[in-house]
């Protein structure tokens, strides 16, 4: 049939098989076609987002192989221009947010990735040092998120997508540095970059991260002329109250001696004490009198204060180091306190205007001790720091001992009066011997009164002593609030100035002055040994009653480490400072 038609098996075959073939090749031709326009679109891409890496096309599968370059970065010198200046060429594909800043890089490896037409585009992400990318972004004006950086500190790798771990320093907190997805971190800490205006605010004249820049503030100036001015007699010692007190003449003749030795110990008590030296700087820094305060700027390290430097009035410049051997770190066992409670009062005190960029964390022993209420209310009274709230019971008491000192001088008045009416009536021998008699019974009488008194007084001071360590124990804002009520009152400081300042100017010339921070230090390192076992006694009050103005800076001090102690802030510098020695190396794309 196919004869009388005129087509035969090979037209049959020309004109079904050959469209057929076509029809099976054409999915080959197909994944050409898509391999060849994936592979110019990701070219595309890669040019748009100044990426470098090696395309190859695999036509009969339809993929695109791209091989990425891995770098290892690192920040720039803080003085080349380009440390301050974002890249040019920024990368928006995912994994490249490292491309927002300029870096110093080198090629660490090679990572190839199979693409097809609808896949999203990937760049490996950088290798960092944890430390100096955490630095660098301090530097550009970033501050640590308490809650993220306690989130790492706690869960590591766990830690949860996109916990912020860096922000912005405005009242909007915007991300800067958060956790990402470990997809080809290959076990290290995976971590996005994002960028925020105010990341290009700082400049090559702001302070390095870490660093703190304290201002003195001249405050306790006061306190100097204060000690020098012979017109303020400091109160005498308890020690110096007892000896005067209980070392009564026995005999009459004694009591000419013991004036002459009141005398003395009052023109002693009188005498101002040694003045501590004004904080000046060495004339080798060029310093004149109208600049004898210089602002400084410390490093505080893990160890504490670890550096300081003094700066130029406007900051911009540094004239040099300065010896600070009394307050570095001493080790464990030492007797020296002075570099734990400098560093203490640092981190709180310039807490505010450096958003927690610390390495330094407070002891755990101190957080406890500065958490407990251990100054009782009756020893400032007994310090004279307030007035004793007087009750009835006291009121009485004091009247009732007036009224028996009166009456016993008019007996002592009546009985004289006898006494010289009899005498009138005697012989002039006999007179004079009576006469004798009743000056001596009177001298007597006399010694007696004041043993008595004498025994009184110290019966006094031991129930006073009794009452001021077993009384109620009040907050450390409470001292702080009457110590500083105390300074102004005294002319220590002036009358507008706040604790605020006042530990700030306390640190500088702790700086300084070493005799200063050891009078300092002293108080506080007594206040903390018999305040952590809850029990104050004599000695103790004795030894705060023979430096009260020092006892008010350390219980000023001492409030402002107690109420920043605990916060957020204050732990997220070192709880970073942590998390850098947990995660050496990190990814970051």
């Amino acid at each position: 049939m196919g004869d009388r038609d005129g087509t035969s098996a090979s037209d049959i075959i020309t004109y079904i098989g050959v469209p057929l073939a076509v029809l099976g090749v054409m999915p080959v031709l197909y994944t050409f076609l898509v391999a060849i326009i994936t592979q110019q679109h990701i070219r595309r891409e890669l040019r748009r987002n100044h990426v470098n890496a090696v395309t190859r096309t695999s036509l009969m599968s339809g993929t695109v192989d791209v091989e990425h370059p891995r770098f290892s970065i690192q920040p720039l010198p803080r003085g080349d221009l380009n440390y301050w200046k974002t890249s040019l060429e920024r990368s928006g594909i995912r994994g490249g947010s490292w491309t927002i800043f300029n870096w110093h890089k080198i090629v660490s490896g090679r990572v190839n990735y199979h693409l097809r037409l609808r896949d999203s585009m990937m760049q490996p992400q950088a290798e960092i040092d944890f430390e100096k990318l955490v630095t660098f972004l301090l530097d550009r004006g970033a501050v640590p998120d308490p809650e993220g950086v306690k989130l790492l500190k706690t869960m590591g790798l766990q830690t949860p997508k996109m916990t912020k771990l860096l922000t912005t320093a405005g009242p909007v907190k915007r991300s800067v540095l958060v956790v990402n997805n470990p997809e080809d971190a290959e076990g290290h800490l995976s971590l996005t970059l994002f960028w925020a205006d105010e990341l290009g605010a700082r400049s090559e004249g702001s302070l390095p991260p870490y660093w703190a820049r304290l201002q003195a503030r001249a405050v306790i100036e006061k306190a100097l002329e204060g000690e020098q001015s012979p017109t303020r007699s400091p109160s005498p010692t308890p020690v110096e109250s007892n000896v005067t007190s209980t070392e009564i003449p026995d005999t009459a003749s004694e009591l000419g001696e013991k004036q002459s030795l009141e005398e003395q110990v009052s023109e002693t008590e009188k005498s101002p004490p040694p003045p501590f030296p004004a904080i000046n700087t060495p004339a080798a820094w060029g310093a004149g009198d109208d600049k004898s305060r210089l602002p400084v700027r410390l490093y505080l390290g893990s160890t504490g204060l670890e550096d300081a430097k003094i700066e130029t009035m406007d900051g911009l410049d540094i004239y040099g180091s300065f010896r600070i051997e009394h307050l570095r770190f001493q080790y464990p066992g030492s007797s020296n306190n002075m570099n734990l409670w400098f560093a203490a009062g640092a981190v709180t005190a310039l807490a505010d205007g450096h958003k927690g960029l610390w390495k330094y964390a407070i002891p755990p022993d101190l957080i406890r001790f500065v958490q407990k209420d251990t100054m009782p209310h009756g020893a400032l009274v007994w310090l004279g720091l307030i007035e004793e709230e007087e009750t009835p019971m006291t009121i009485a008491r004091r009247e009732a001992k007036m009224r028996a000192a009166q009456d016993a001088r008019h007996q002592e008045f009546l009985e004289g009066i006898r006494h010289r009416e009899l005498e009138k009536n005697m012989s002039d021998a006999m007179r004079q011997q009576a006469q004798r008699q009743r000056h001596m019974a009177g001298a007597q009488a006399m010694l007696s009164r004041q043993r008595e008194e004498a025994r009184e007084r110290q019966e006094e001071e031991f129930r006073k002593k009794e009452l001021a360590v077993t009384s109620h124990r009040v907050a450390h804002s409470v001292v702080s609030s009457i110590c500083l009520d105390y300074l102004k009152k005294e002319k220590y400081v002036p009358d507008g100035v706040t604790a605020q300042s006042i530990c700030e100017d306390i640190l500088y010339r702790m700086m300084f002055d070493e005799e200063f921070a050891n009078r300092i230090c002293k108080v506080l390192d007594g206040w903390k040994a018999w305040g952590e076992i809850g029990i104050m006694n004599d000695r103790h009050l004795d030894e705060l009653k023979s430096d009260v103005i020092g006892f008010c800076y350390a219980g000023i001090l001492l409030c402002l480490i107690s109420e920043k102690a605990k916060t957020a802030e204050t732990w997220a510098g070192s709880d970073l400072a942590d998390c850098q020695k947990v995660f050496r190396t990190v990814y970051v794309g």
